[in-house]
């Protein structure tokens, strides 16, 4: 029987890895592979993956088109479109893996809406709908994310489709597209809720929930938060109502206007890209329309340092006790929102994935995220380590991005 030939990685760019890089990798990858069933889909996932970290981090990994067989390419596309296997046990087994290097580096868990511009009407989800990273509605696919936040970086860890009315509605276009028959309609908020609550049974650490003014602007969203006691920090808009000791609903910006001079105050901001600002804030015990009783939230109210008008508003449940400090902090800068939807489209290769299945979107987006996620690890690591070989006096055995010493460079 002739041996198989190998349409996999090629000697050229297995070669071109450094070895500690490769040695991590390929560990990662084969845990990832358990479960997966034939041979092939394992060897797909390590090539479909490899490629993926080589657009994520051109400098540690590399990949050429050039070396990619049609055969190869079709194995890749029908382990990602059309293989049975499951997208949760994968992210599952990948947080096992890299947890000891990403959870106590966690500061929030962010979700979004992120908004994925289409051409045509045959992809799955696709609508002319709202895309709140934009602003504005468009012909667009509706992600809904959740990501770890790192102080410098965001790791998406799950990820669903919005299914909106009119694609429930028409059987024959869902099923073109292979939504399985188990699938109902969910709002944006209910999707999110449900992330939510799959990440935390695999054993994520729970952290104060951060999201936009789609998802904060819910009650039944805020209030999903409460029940599964969720801290949460969410962004909302000016004309969201809330209540003020016994007085009657009145929108967030009409209580902010009405707020006497001293309760505002300035204090300094930094984003995660380490640009320092100065904002005015005013926080002020709030009950929202959703919570029965005396069980207040913050309102936290932000202006730019010269502005009138203030710029965001934001609704809090962490403690009565909480310092200002840490009020401020919870709350994300508008450009790391704007920054974090560019980042997340990047990371999940969205622009570039031109599948029109249900399953293949979301077995596109599980390994796109295991794949940033042992990445980020790996920078998590790095770090440690070269903060321990520092510490030690062992500098000059520090090696760069390419592999090479420090020694050597002298």
């Amino acid at each position: 029987m002739a041996a198989r030939k190998n349409i996999w990685l090629s000697p050229v760019e297995i070669e071109a890895m450094p070895a500690v890089n490769r040695c991590y990798l390929d560990s990662y990858l084969s845990d990832l592979c358990v479960g997966l069933g034939r041979s092939t889909r394992a060897e797909a996932l390590r090539a479909y993956c490899s490629k993926l970290a080589a657009k994520m981090s051109p400098n540690l990994y590399f990949w050429t088109d050039s070396n990619e067989s049609t055969a190869r390419s079709q194995a890749m596309h029908h382990f990602v479109a059309n293989a049975q296997w499951s997208e949760s046990a994968l992210l599952e087994r990948a947080w096992r893996n890299l947890r000891g290097q990403l959870s106590d580096r966690i500061r929030y868990l962010s979700l979004d809406c992120v908004g994925i511009r289409r051409g045509g009407s045959h992809c799955v989800g696709v609508a002319r709908q709202y895309a709140s990273h934009a602003g504005r509605h468009d012909n667009c696919q509706v992600a809904i994310t959740l990501s770890l936040v790192l102080d410098d970086d965001v790791v998406p860890m799950n990820c669903g489709l919005y299914l909106p009315r009119e694609w429930m509605e028409a059987s024959s276009r869902l099923a073109r597209v292979g939504v399985p028959a188990d699938v109902c309609y969910a709002t944006r908020s209910q999707l999110a809720t449900s992330r939510l609550c799959e990440l935390l049974n695999q054993g994520v650490p729970a952290r104060t929930v951060i999201a936009d003014e789609c998802l904060g602007d819910d009650e039944a969203f805020r209030q999903a938060l409460d029940a599964i006691g969720a801290t949460y920090t969410v962004a909302v808009s000016a004309s969201t109502q809330v209540r003020k000791d016994s007085s009657a609903l009145l929108a967030v910006s009409d209580l902010a206007c009405s707020l006497p001079h001293e309760r505002i105050f300035l204090m300094g901001t930094k984003d995660r890209s380490g640009r320092m600002g100065i904002g005015k804030f005013a926080m002020v015990r709030v009950r929202p329309v959703e919570v029965a009783g005396n069980d207040n939230r913050w309102l936290i109210v932000r202006w730019d340092a010269g502005g009138r008008s203030p710029r965001s508003y934001a609704l809090s449940s962490l403690p009565a006790d909480a310092s200002p400090r840490e009020l401020v902090q919870s709350i994300r800068p508008h450009s790391d929102r704007e920054e974090d939807a560019s980042m997340l489209l990047e990371r999940l290769n969205l622009p570039e994935y031109d599948g029109r299945s249900w399953r293949g979107f979301h077995h596109h987006v599980a390994l796109a995220m295991a794949t940033y996620a042992f990445l980020a690890a790996s920078r998590c690591r790095d770090s440690q380590n070269r903060r321990v070989m520092e510490h030690s006096g062992l500098h000059h055995l520090l090696r760069d991005e390419h592999g090479t010493t420090a020694l050597a460079s002298h």
